[in-house]
């Protein structure tokens, strides 16, 4: 979202001898510009034709609200450059009053302006301890083009950082063999986690169905049909969102279909299981062809099914479409590949199984498992799992790419990817 912030800009970046330019070594320096034209900040940096060029401008101060939130903007354009997400960063760097570094913090919400400018965008907190604040354009990794900073800024957008607590279930259910049966345990389930007051509740992939012996296309439904009126009529009940997998019926396609319902029961959105085990295939299962992300109104979550989790790229595509939390319904138990996909993305996981209660899990975005259905009901064939996770809380490791300070895994690894060098033959 574009935020347009008024106030006092707390990095003066026109001030004579604000910025500085850095380079690894003079060798690789690229061609800097500097142009300043009424309230209006040019910064330049231009590729010197060799692909190992690299050059930042930097800007620091030790004028800012220590304990406010903050939001830091600069637009940029850029020219000839193949992959901008490579050869295009922001980042701020905090230090204390003693000069040691404390953290370091990529800028990197990109948002397209109306004049053809992009943006790069983050709002922060500044570290506990610090006394001086750099932020860096760097320009890098490119045998040509070029890159124009405008109007770096700083400004205050709130007084203190607030959470963003959202209770999250997921459930771990034996099959009754039966779909009417399945789905009466369905409702259930949702009954104990709306009374534990859950924000959202997931389910195990195509429960309805699973294990009955009946092939996809004999329980197959539309949407909305059956299934989706009598859980959408829990949601509306006990105000919560419900994601949940289904075999759909779309005209001559079947496809094992997620669904998500809002808080008044309504479809808010639908994906289709991409990645087919051959078995289900076979059975006569349309792929789904996209990834798709939904807004609820405590954020943005992703879904993908069972097999979706066993490919990398599912999670990341995912993630990196803005999902904080991303929910995987699957009837398979792989706690390894579960909690890869929460720590490759720094997102939250959340995993409803059918393998026992530890296979029903909430997964924080550094890999910790942190409760399965069975850590809170210990003696239970199965059951519901519900938790609190902070969407606002932020998750450090020290020294994983950034230098000796703290930098967060998550941003860390969608801006240092090298897509330049990934060719799928």
């Amino acid at each position: 979202m574009k935020k347009e912030l008024s106030g006092k800009n707390w990095l003066k970046p026109y001030e004579n001898d604000a910025w500085t330019r850095w380079v690894p070594r003079e060798e690789l320096a690229p061609v800097f510009e500097q142009e300043i034209t009424g309230d209006t900040i040019y910064l330049r940096i231009e590729s010197n034709g060799n692909f190992n060029s690299y050059g930042k401008w930097i800007c620091s101060t030790d004028n800012f609200p220590k304990d406010r939130e903050l939001t830091f903007q600069v637009d940029y354009l850029a020219e000839q450059v193949g992959f901008e997400s490579v050869s295009i960063y922001a980042v701020l760097t905090w230090k204390d009053n003693q000069g040691n570094l404390l953290a370091r913090d990529y800028v990197d919400e990109r948002i397209q302006l109306e004049d053809g400018w992009k943006r790069l965008q983050r709002t922060i907190v500044p570290p506990d301890k610090s006394d001086c604040m750099t932020l860096e354009l760097a320009f890098r990794w490119t045998e040509q083009g070029r890159v124009i900073w405008r109007n770096p800024s700083v400004f205050e957008t709130n007084t203190l950082k607030s959470k963003r607590i959202v209770r999250v279930a997921t459930t771990s259910i034996l099959s009754r063999h039966n779909p009417e049966e399945n789905v009466q345990a369905m409702l259930h389930y949702l009954d104990e986690a709306g009374r534990a007051g859950a924000d959202i509740v997931c389910f195990t992939e195509t429960f309805n169905s699973v294990w009955t012996d009946l092939e996809p296309e004999e329980v197959c439904q539309p949407i909305p049909g059956d299934l989706t009126r009598a859980l959408g009529a829990k949601a509306k009940e006990y105000n919560c969102y419900v994601v949940f997998s289904m075999y759909e019926r779309d005209g001559m396609d079947i496809f094992n279909t997620a669904v998500l319902l809002d808080r008044n029961g309504n479809i808010a959105g639908k994906y289709y299981k991409v990645h087919l085990p051959l078995a289900e295939a076979e059975q006569g299962v349309t792929p789904g062809r996209e990834y798709k992300v939904f807004d609820t109104d405590f954020g943005r979550i992703g879904i993908i099914i069972c097999w979706d989790q066993a490919f990398p790229d599912a999670s990341r595509v995912v993630a990196e479409m803005g999902a904080e939390i991303i929910f995987i319904p699957t009837i398979g138990h792989e706690p390894i590949q579960a909690i890869a996909r929460a720590k490759d993305n720094g997102v939250y996981v959340v995993v409803s199984g059918m393998y026992g209660p530890e296979s029903s899990m909430v997964i924080d975005p550094m890999g910790k498992v942190i409760a399965t259905v069975r850590t809170q009901n210990p003696d239970a064939k199965e059951g519901v799992c519900v938790v609190d996770i902070d969407l606002a809380e932020r998750h450090f490791t020290h020294w994983l790419s950034m230098g000796p300070c703290l930098c967060e895994p998550k941003h860390i690894y969608t801006n240092e990817r090298r897509l330049d060098t990934y060719s799928y033959r």
